[in-house]
């Protein structure tokens, strides 16, 4: 783990450990998923996926195969997060934390088990993509490891009661080596296809972005139904503002 923030909650840490390392989400794509569109294609992913699934169109080395694989993952990451979403609990608005339902944490799990999909996906298609295709694909994933980043901070602050945006703030302020999606909510409109980069300063979408999306499918547990455990283990204590 790229940061010394020690989750109290198990499968969040697990979440944690499987993401890139150094990735830091960003806050307005948290807020946005927080208080989501109504309509799925009004969301920063599908306008991200938009940007992605013509990229691949456009790429002569990459098949219709190639696209209807990634499409169909993105399209079950989508409908998990979706649905996550309408079953959380209201308080969440006002409180920054609630309760998740035996049904919440499983649609989580299944969209969880889809972005690892589409990061295996992805890692496939990039090794004979042309280099603009390959950016946009490391944007897409990364984008989906911050949904995932999301979705663990809520089943964390479902156990400390602390707001999931000041979680965000914490962990982000306690990560190492610490970089950024280069697609965000405010500028994913002004892109255009085939201009995307790669995020972050230090590159990470080298040898070791996609040798760690090739190898996501057995790391960590998905069922998120379970919550026994104890998430321990980490350098910098526990989180800010927590009784825990």
């Amino acid at each position: 783990m790229s940061n010394t923030y020690t989750f109290t909650d198990p499968n969040a840490k697990a979440v944690y450990l499987d993401i890139p390392k150094g990735l830091t989400p960003d806050a307005d794509a948290l807020n946005e998923f927080l208080d989501p569109p109504q309509a799925q294609d009004e969301w920063f992913l599908a306008k991200e996926w938009h940007l992605v699934s013509q990229q691949l169109i456009a790429d002569n080395k990459v098949t219709a195969d190639d696209w209807q694989r990634v499409r169909d993952r993105v399209t079950g990451a989508q409908d998990g997060l979706e649905t996550w979403t309408k079953l959380r609990d209201p308080a969440t608005a006002t409180d920054g934390y609630g309760t998740l339902s035996k049904e919440m944490r499983a649609s989580g799990s299944a969209a969880f088990q889809s972005i690892r999909q589409v990061a295996q996906e992805a890692s496939r298609v990039s090794k004979y993509a042309s280099v603009q295709t390959t950016a946009a694909l490391g944007n897409l994933c990364s984008v989906l490891w911050e949904y995932s980043a999301f979705m663990a901070l809520e089943l964390e602050a479902s156990k400390t009661e602390v707001p999931v945006q000041g979680l965000l703030d914490q962990v982000n302020r306690r990560t190492t080596g610490a970089w950024s999606v280069s697609v965000t909510p405010s500028n994913v409109s002004e892109i255009k296809i085939g201009s995307q980069r790669e995020s972050g300063a230090a590159n990470p979408y080298g040898a070791d972005f996609w040798d760690r999306q090739k190898d996501t499918s057995d790391t960590t547990t998905t069922d998120w139904t379970d919550t026994l455990g104890d998430g321990g283990v980490g350098d910098g204590g526990g989180p800010e503002g927590s009784e825990k």
